[in-house]
């Protein structure tokens, strides 16, 4: 298929996790609201609303949605960097070491200048008065070297959501460290089986022996997905995937099973697993479908281009919109929380993002391009600097 219309799903996909997230969300922010409604409507089948309500909720779908689009997408950028570089050198042995560096500049200027900004924004609004008080220095360093989410008393402030995005900028250093150096020594299928075994064996047995932050917050205990998207790529890399009875059989049934652990208890690391199938049957049934773009798509499209910056912004916007509302909020009726405010917030959420994403975030790794090149500039006039010329010494006879 048109590998433009496969991205273009891709970037759908994103614009369904966030709205999951919001979603998600919104949900938690009005959360005591909607409980006590739903209370006051007669005939409640309060099975269901438990079961909706442990969908929207449950495990972080929706973040972990983008994990999985993660991995699929920078796995598939390694492969491609690795095929043209074997075509310019005629060698299938192109080194990790003229990759990682790259790799691991334009993820950090992908990431980290938008969620900086964020966190300094947020932290000049929620610390206003005491900004340079010790205690409150002490968030802001976290935050800035993204390590708050291996301490309780820190992880949930300035921004709640921003854990997840800690999580992901350390997990770009362990693909690097750990599957590259396997995938190109070992190959493909030793790389990704020693991979899972290592996260699985991280999420049994060391979550068994400790319930310490350092251990529950670590990169290995949220790559399952992850893996299962860089695993996905390598596949469609050699060849098209197809699944027996169709991929649509396949989601109903990893749908239905989702659904199931939703329901039922089932430790963690099962239920990650069935979301992690789930992902894979929706790219092989849906991204490398065949088909027209439908119009519901094109309507998703913008939302999932400014996904990262609805993440940044999305949860502080509602916490604070529901402090500004103050006691107002506990007027309001089902209709108004689910209808106009519920619009309203999405409305507001969407135009802040737009503006954050063509100020901040697109502008921000064609800084990182611009100082790199700047650097190799600067390297270049170094090393050809012509060196003064060297007299000889006279010898004695």
């Amino acid at each position: 298929m048109d590998p433009s219309t496969s991205t273009q799903r891709t970037t759908v996909l994103r614009g369904i996790a966030i709205i999951w997230v919001f979603l998600h969300h919104y949900y938690e922010v009005f959360e005591a609201n909607l409980t006590s409604l739903a209370y006051s409507l007669p005939g409640t089948d309060w099975d269901m609303v438990g079961f909706g309500v442990a969908m929207l909720t449950s495990s972080n779908a929706g973040i972990r949605l983008f994990w999985f689009i993660s991995g699929y997408c920078i796995h598939t950028s390694y492969l491609r960097w690795r095929e043209r570089t074997a075509a310019r050198s005629g060698k299938d042995d192109a080194s990790l070491r003229a990759f990682v560096p790259s790799f691991l500049w334009r993820r950090f200027w992908r990431l980290y200048p938008p969620y900086l900004i964020g966190v300094l924004l947020f932290y000049s609004t929620q610390y206003w008065g005491h900004l340079f008080e010790t205690r409150s220095l002490s968030h802001l360093s976290l935050h800035l070297t993204m390590t708050h989410i291996y301490f309780e008393g820190f992880m949930w402030n300035i921004n709640p959501t921003y854990w997840s995005l800690a999580v992901e900028m350390q997990r770009y250093l362990l693909y690097p460290a750990l599957l590259l150096p396997l995938y190109s020594r070992f190959g493909a299928r030793t790389a990704f089986l020693t991979c899972l075994g290592i996260t699985l064996l991280w999420q049994l047995g060391a979550h068994a022996a400790s319930t310490s932050l350092w251990v529950r917050m670590a990169p290995l205990s949220f790559w399952l997905e992850w893996l299962g998207g860089a695993w996905l790529a390598d596949r469609y890399a050699r060849g098209p995937v197809t699944l027996p009875g169709g991929a649509r059989v396949w989601m109903a049934g990893a749908a239905a099973l989702v659904m199931a652990s939703v329901q039922w208890w089932m430790p963690n690391w099962i239920r990650f697993a069935l979301l992690t199938l789930l992902f894979g049957t929706v790219f092989i049934g849906y991204v490398h479908a065949k088909g027209k773009f439908q119009w519901w798509e094109r309507a998703l499209v913008p939302v999932g281009l400014c996904s990262f910056s609805i993440f940044l912004l999305h949860h502080r916007l509602l916490i604070d919109g529901v402090k500004w509302a103050g006691s107002r909020v506990d007027g309001w009726s089902a209709v108004v929380i689910l209808g106009p405010v519920l619009a309203a917030a999405w409305v507001s959420v969407l135009t802040f993002s737009w503006i954050y994403r063509q100020l901040i975030e697109q502008p921000s790794p064609a800084w990182g391009t611009r100082i790199a090149t700047a650097f190799e500039r600067w390297r270049s006039r170094r090393t050809l600097r012509p060196t003064s010329e060297v007299v000889p010494s006279p010898t004695r006879s």
